[in-house]
């Protein structure tokens, strides 16, 4: 069963346009926050943070060889890697 649909009037629908025109928020979202092994519903307003750190590796080698005056050859090798993130328990996320 799907919920009841009220119809907008046409002023209500020109405001929805308006407000969504001018990037002006008219429908907040909340976000809820959860703790605990249990995940219990903290209350509103409770401060969410956490400390993730994802370690993040990068090497480049490159040179450029000169064959003619009209010619240069340019050329490089690249690895990077980034490893899996860890939050501040040092506990592996799966983000």
């Amino acid at each position: 069963m799907s919920p009841p649909v009220f119809p907008l009037t046409k002023s209500q629908v020109g405001n929805n346009y308006y407000t969504e025109v001018l990037g002006i928020v008219s429908q907040p979202q909340v976000l809820y926050t959860r703790a605990g092994s249990s995940l219990t519903l903290q209350p509103l307003g409770t401060n969410l943070s956490d400390k993730v750190n994802i370690p993040y590796y990068n090497e480049y080698f490159g040179d450029t060889w000169r064959i003619k005056n009209s010619f240069t050859l340019t050329y490089g090798l690249g690895y990077q890697i980034e490893m899996p993130p860890t939050n501040k328990m040092e506990a592996r996320s799966s983000c």
